[in-house]
């Protein structure tokens, strides 16, 4: 392919992205006899992992020419596994929709059979006499994947089956709730008369028509819409919690009929506060759809509810909510009110902690001079829990100003009694520690001294204490950080101690001293007890260290190192090397040009990849196997689709060409074979070989070529518009999936005076976008 290419590429000063022709990227795509026999004893070595079916193998190829003649092989599975899927009446939804959704995947001359036969299938579930209605609603799923006119022919038929089920006495509860359930999938004029049918049937239960109500009206148009709700709230016939969710709908009316609907919502609102027998959450429902209801009518119904002491707590702190949402000169009458239903929730024996939790919350929105007296109760009554209090101390920053410094003196007591309760929980000791920002300033660094010295605490609260240094008196900051070395060793060398638990230790050791950090670094580097994990956010950390260069380049030179290690030292110096340009130091690019060069030119399957072995590669997406070092090749199993439009790609160079490059910029692909087993869908799967390309990711790399930014952002758009342009929807588009591959000199040195080629790579979730 490299040779075709170079046969027709454009002079030089005519291409866009003219990085060079010999660019050590990839292994050679010419591949010799010796070659090809390398390459298939390769992919037959994957039947020892189980990934590959030596016997259905389609062969290996090295050419475009043969790259076309692979894919129309892979083409040809195409329709037998379409017409098998659909025809296995065992086979569930996903596997159905993944073969209508291949069917653009066929060779084109196949095409209008297949979609014939879907729509034929679609139809036929949809117009049996006694259809078995889970099946039906699978075929309803696949209609979007037919053509624009065999889905004006199949929608009326799901209404039809739906009138069917709803009229049909020997229909069953279930078959009906599948159809209110799925009641978007009829067309918009005949939602309000099946609506009619389903609120006034009396087997249908509550769910059920309050999830109808809320798919129906949401979605359909036109003047039906506002008589079906004014029936619904003037029925006597309906429950009024499905009144309640017809309410809701209101703003889905034409805009000329909305004023007469919003005044028949309040004697719904009456109606179901006033049912003793409704659920509390039924109640507070009902509350919130108030804002439905004309502006006049919202004043009188917000009173009611705050006003009502036989309502429960929750019921009432909902109306607190809504205060705010009636007429300006009705608020200042309706916040008088909010101090009583405070209070009352919290004399409320019968109230768990959340709900009078919540009640304290609401305190914001009362009068301004009501809202110290409700904070001091609440944080001065001992007998109330501690995570009540604690939300008395974060309303504090709405209380007047002249009166915070004398309520902050309150949330110390509070937070140290909880710290010496030995029965408080985790949770009540994190909302304690929290409660530290609104103490006294005076308070705060006491407080998280006594937390950072009580060996009783759980690591991670310490933690959330180191978190808080920030927030104490500047002058006692560093008498603090004095204390976090000695902690974070403490934790490190605990064996006792969750490796995620080590991990919030080391991101912590930034908030010790600077003169601390290097050696709590270099510590957690020379730990081999430690995972890398834990060593990789330490890393991380170096930027906050005396001479960040000097430590970086320890860290690029350890070999013993894992490869994630020096990843994070080698990805906060290339973004610092973008950041000072052309004024790095000289020490700085002698340094750099030891370590940095030998990571990005390889990959993280090079890191992986072990001598004469083959080794699985973790990645999410896809199975994938590194062949042996020296190979330089990784197998991956994808599926069938996902196969085609990858070769899709890697073939089309003349259109490569006319965006610009002077190679093919996606992740080249050595061979193909069938995979021994098919997917969870049945959609066969085919392990595809490809090289292994000689380059860090656009995210990592990019900085160390800061030189070449705009030319490396216009070849990803490029990448990206001529995918588009081929009808290739890649999947995932992150800089993750993209790869830069340097130019080097005297052996792996990178030339950083040289534009590197970008790659576009793994494509297992790729897809046709006419699918």
């Amino acid at each position: 392919m490299a040779e075709t290419m170079g046969n027709r590429l454009p002079p030089p000063g005519e291409r866009l992205f003219d990085v060079g022709d010999n660019a050590p990227a990839v292994l050679p795509l010419e591949a010799s006899k010796e070659d090809l026999i390398i390459c298939g004893r390769a992919l037959a070595g994957a039947v020892k992992v189980g990934a590959i079916d030596h016997d259905r193998s389609s062969g290996v190829f090295v050419s475009s020419v043969d790259h076309s003649a692979s894919m129309q092989e892979l083409r040809g599975l195409v329709a037998p596994w379409i017409y098998m899927t659909l025809a296995d009446g065992g086979s569930g939804l996903d596997a159905k929709e993944a073969a209508a959704c291949g069917i653009s995947s066929a060779p084109e001359e196949q095409q209008p059979h297949l979609r014939d036969f879907l729509t034929s299938w679609i139809r036929q579930r949809l117009m049996s006499d006694r259809p078995e209605l889970q099946g039906a609603l699978d075929a309803m799923d696949l209609i979007p994947l037919t053509g624009e006119r065999e889905q004006s022919e199949l929608r009326p038929l799901v209404a039809s089956l739906f009138d069917r089920v709803l009229t049909d006495s020997e229909s069953g509860l279930r078959e009906k709730e599948l159809v209110a359930h799925n009641m978007v999938l009829v067309c918009e004029e005949d939602r309000v008369p099946l609506m009619r049918k389903l609120l006034i049937d009396e087997e249908l239960g509550l769910d059920a028509k309050e999830d109808a109500v809320g798919c129906l009206l949401a979605y359909a148009e036109g003047t039906d819409v506002a008589p079906l709700i004014r029936e619904a709230l003037v029925s006597d016939r309906l429950d009024p919690r499905v009144k309640v969710a017809v309410v809701g709908q209101i703003p889905h009316a034409p805009e000329e009929d909305q004023d007469e609907l919003r005044s028949l919502v309040p004697p719904v609102i009456r109606e179901v506060l006033a049912d003793d027998d409704l659920e509390l959450h039924s109640k507070s429902d009902a509350v919130r759809r108030i804002v439905h209801a004309r502006q006049a009518d919202r004043t009188e119904l917000i009173r009611e509810v705050l006003g009502d002491d036989k309502l429960e707590p929750e019921v009432r702190s909902s109306a607190i909510d809504l205060v705010f949402r009636v007429r300006r000169q009705d608020q200042d009458e309706l916040r008088d009110l909010i101090p009583l239903v405070i209070r009352e929730a919290l004399a409320d024996d019968t109230a768990g902690w959340h709900v009078k939790d919540s009640a304290v919350r609401q305190i914001l929105h009362a009068k301004e001079s009501d809202i110290t007296g409700l904070i001091r109760e609440v944080l001065s009554d001992e007998q109330l829990s501690v995570y009540t209090r604690i939300a008395a101390a974060q309303q504090i920053p709405y209380a007047a100003e002249a009166d915070q410094e004398g309520l902050e003196s309150l949330v110390a007591p509070m937070i140290r009694q909880t710290f010496a309760d030995s029965e408080a929980g985790l949770r009540a000791r994190w909302g304690a520690l929290y409660a530290i920002l609104n103490a006294a300033q005076a308070d705060r660094t006491d407080l998280i001294r006594e937390v950072l010295a009580n060996d009783n605490l759980n690591p991670e609260i310490k933690g959330g204490a180191m978190d808080l240094i920030h927030s104490a008196q500047k002058e006692d900051r560093d008498d603090l950080r004095a204390l976090v070395p000695q902690i974070i060793r403490q934790v490190l060398a605990d064996n006792d101690v969750e490796s995620h638990v080590k991990v919030v230790m080391a991101n912590r050791i930034l908030y010790a001293k600077q003169a601390d950090r290097t050696d709590l670094i270099r510590e957690v580097l020379t730990n081999d007890r430690l995972d890398p994990g834990v060593k990789t956010v330490a890393v991380r950390q170096i930027s906050q260290v005396c001479n960040p260069v000097a430590l970086t380049c320890e860290v690029l030179q350890d070999n013993k190192l894992d490869a994630r290690v020096r990843n994070a030292a080698l990805s906060w110096l290339t973004r610092t090397a973008e950041n000072w340009g052309s004024d790095l130091p000289r020490d700085h690019d002698q340094r750099y040009s030891l370590g940095a060069d030998k990571v990005l030119v390889r990959s993280p399957l090079h890191d992986v990849a072990r001598a004469g072995e083959l080794v699985q590669f973790e990645k999410t997406g896809s199975e994938a196997y590194v062949l042996s070092a020296e190979k330089e090749a990784t197998i991956r199993v994808i599926s069938l689709q996902s196969a085609i439009v990858w070769l899709e790609a890697v073939r089309n160079w003349p259109a490569w060409r006319q965006a610009g490059f002077n190679y093919v910029p996606i992740e080249p692909v050595l061979g193909v074979t069938q995979a021994g087993h098919d997917d969870k869908t049945g959609e066969p799967r085919v392990a595809i070989m490809t090289t292994n390309l000689r380059g860090r990711s656009y995210r990592d790399a990019r900085p160390s070529f800061s030189g070449f930014a705009s030319e490396l952002d216009a070849m990803k758009t490029a990448i990206l518009n001529t995918l588009d342009g081929l009808g290739i929807r890649h999947g995932h588009e992150h800089d993750g999936n993209f790869v830069v591959v340097p130019f080097t000199k005297n052996g792996d040195d990178v030339d950083y005076r040289r534009c590197p080629r970008l790659y576009a790579i793994d494509f297992d979730a790729s897809e046709s976008n006419t699918s």
